[in-house]
């Protein structure tokens, strides 16, 4: 796979878990897209170092722990007091589970506060979507199942968005699943070799 097909290929993965990802924009006030983006675009490289080279593929499980870590201190940055990796630990364990608290006690649509730990936690879970999509879908070059894996976003979306707003949505996640389709290396008919006749001498 040359390196323009490659960048194609990629920035079609970016924009599908683009739109699949600000889907969930819907469901807070105010719009946190910007997070959602970092989120996407952080998930998107640390997946991708199989798409670069093939055996490549195992550096994506160290980096997208380590992507993970930079979304998190983007987003909520570590205060003062918090000391050493354990309370780094500790401190987003419980913003994350705060988080989890104000989505099960809030009503749609959620309002963000400060310090923002419902954002922090759409942001985190939208991440590992694609994070692991990214995985499968760049660094294993399979597009099916990392299209699979975005409709778990895009389906949440009818549940919380507009009806005219989650069609177009929709007819754009159709669109760049189909390019992502077939820009993928996986889904192309490999040209058949053909077979040397040994002649044998007469």
């Amino acid at each position: 796979m040359r390196t323009v097909p490659k960048i194609l290929y990629f920035l079609c993965f970016v924009g599908l878990a683009t739109t699949a990802a600000l889907t969930l924009n819907g469901m807070v006030t105010p719009s946190m897209s910007e997070p959602l983006f970092r989120a996407v675009l952080a998930a998107a490289v640390a997946g991708a170092p199989g798409l670069i080279h093939r055996r490549l593929w195992p550096l994506g499980v160290v980096l997208l722990p380590l992507a993970a870590y930079f979304l998190l201190r983007t987003t909520i940055p570590v205060p003062a007091t918090v000391e050493g990796i354990a309370g780094q630990y500790h401190f987003y364990a419980q913003t994350l589970r705060d988080g989890a608290h104000a989505y099960l006690s809030g009503f749609f649509p959620f309002k963000l506060g400060d310090p923002g730990e419902l954002q922090l936690l759409i942001a985190f879970c939208v991440f590992w979507l694609v994070g692991v999509s990214s995985f499968v879908g760049l660094s294993l070059r399979r597009a099916v199942p990392a299209i699979a894996i975005m409709l778990v976003l895009i389906g949440f979306s009818f549940t919380v968005d507009t009806i005219a707003r989650a069609l177009w949505t929709s007819m754009l996640f159709l669109i760049l699943s189909a390019c992502l389709l077939t820009r993928s290396p996986s889904e192309r008919p490999r040209p058949r070799r053909r077979s040397r006749r040994v002649r044998t001498p007469p």
